[in-house]
């Protein structure tokens, strides 16, 4: 009995040991540029611009692709094989990956809420600049009642891609006098448009009164 005792002693100390090791904060890098750079690559208007050693989830691909974009700058992965309950990040395989690496509510739950890795900054939805910085991550609530629910990646600023979305009958640059912040995303797949381009094309005036973007902006 006494060994037993010891024994599930020594795996209780463990579990919360590092349990409280796991939960805490931690210093981190994020090479925001390389970020950008990946962004840039694998994404585009018209088509859809994927990279294939990754799974595909077609036109729910958004926080996917945005998790790429972070691994690609070096944001550290993290998996607990051994511990449902811990918080996890990662990606192994098209068969094997978090929740947070695919999902928006999880992705923010994990950076904002469990790591502290990044803070939510408002923004105003017709604003032609954010508070962004590039490698940050714009979140959005399209104004439906389901929340949000779409993530983009923000890989910088300037004049818009000179694009014509043929579905939207309007083009990137007829927004904010063309200039302004950019976003990279998958989903529909967008190449430097307008961050807010999705209220821009909003042709339902009580919609788009309730759309809100917030910005997750990571911390180093």
């Amino acid at each position: 009995m006494k060994t037993v005792g010891r024994l599930i002693a020594g795996v209780l100390t463990f579990v919360v040991t590092f349990g409280i090791a796991a939960s805490t904060a931690w210093a981190y890098t994020y090479n925001r540029n390389a970020a950008r750079d990946y962004s840039n690559k694998y994404s585009c208007n018209s088509t859809q611009c994927r990279n294939s050693s990754y799974v595909d989830f077609g036109g729910s691909d958004c926080t996917n692709f945005v998790s790429q974009s972070l691994k690609a700058g070096s944001f550290p992965s993290e998996k607990h094989p051994y511990d449902f309950w811990q918080a996890e990040w990662y990606y192994s395989s098209k068969s094997d990956y978090s929740r947070s690496w695919s999902l928006v509510s999880d992705f923010k739950k994990y950076m904002v809420d469990q790591r502290k890795r990044a803070v939510i900054k408002s923004t105003t939805m017709s604003a032609q600049y954010t508070a962004a910085s590039t490698g940050d991550v714009f979140m959005y609530d399209w104004g439906t009642g389901d929340g949000y629910s779409h993530l983009s990646i923000h890989p910088g600023y300037g004049a818009f891609a000179d694009f014509y979305d043929s579905k939207n009958a309007k083009r990137y640059r007829s927004v904010t006098s063309g200039t302004g912040d950019w976003l990279n995303q998958h989903a529909t797949d967008r190449y430097h448009a307008p961050w807010n381009w999705g209220y821009w094309v909003q042709r339902d005036s009580t919609v788009r009164s309730k759309m809100k973007t917030v910005i997750i902006s990571f911390t180093p």
